[in-house]
């Protein structure tokens, strides 16, 4: 067995620290007693909020629907577009719902009101239902509304009003 010579290593790193400047070695040692032996290390990191990746998403719905009227189809209609854009986790996906038909009512007489079609995406169970993927949501996505009130269902003139209530949720895909 050879002896050990603690001096040559002590000097050596002190030669290589002035060499190369100030070293802080944070480690165990390890004695080797058969060739082999093994060893562990404690590791771990932080992730706070902003480094995630998050659902950072803007859904942009028309500000009013003011419907003209279509004198060759005798319809009352406006068509205008709901957009979602930002970022979405890739097991999500976003979903927005509205009713398929809306109660419009007259502003000057009360009880009377009309019945209006709302078309958006595909109808189920009295909802129409869009959905977008985070590719989709990522390209500024934008899908089509429209409201129309058959001209043959009003009796009274005036002007009629009513509120679309969407339903906007983000879901796992």
């Amino acid at each position: 067995m050879k002896a050990r010579c603690p001096g040559v290593l002590i000097a050596a790193a002190f030669m290589l620290s002035v060499l190369v400047g100030s070293i802080k070695v944070y480690a165990d040692d390890l004695r080797i007693p058969d060739n082999e032996t093994t060893g562990s290390t404690p590791t771990s990191f932080v992730v706070t909020n902003d480094m995630l990746i998050s659902n950072d998403l803007v859904v942009s719905i028309p500000s009013e629907l003011v419907l003209t009227y279509d004198e060759s189809a005798n319809i009352f209609t406006r068509r205008d577009y709901i957009t979602a854009s930002g970022s979405l986790k890739s097991s999500k996906r976003l979903e927005v719902s509205i009713p398929t038909t809306i109660t419009y009512q007259h502003t000057s007489l009360s009880g009377v009101t009309v019945t209006g079609f709302l078309d958006f995406g595909s109808a189920s169970g009295g909802r129409g239902i869009e959905y977008w993927t985070p590719s989709q949501v990522q390209n500024d996505d934008s899908r089509s509304i429209c409201s129309t009130v058959d001209a043959d269902n009003l009796e009274y003139a005036g002007r009629y009003k009513a509120t679309i209530t969407y339903r906007i949720l983000i879901k796992d895909r």
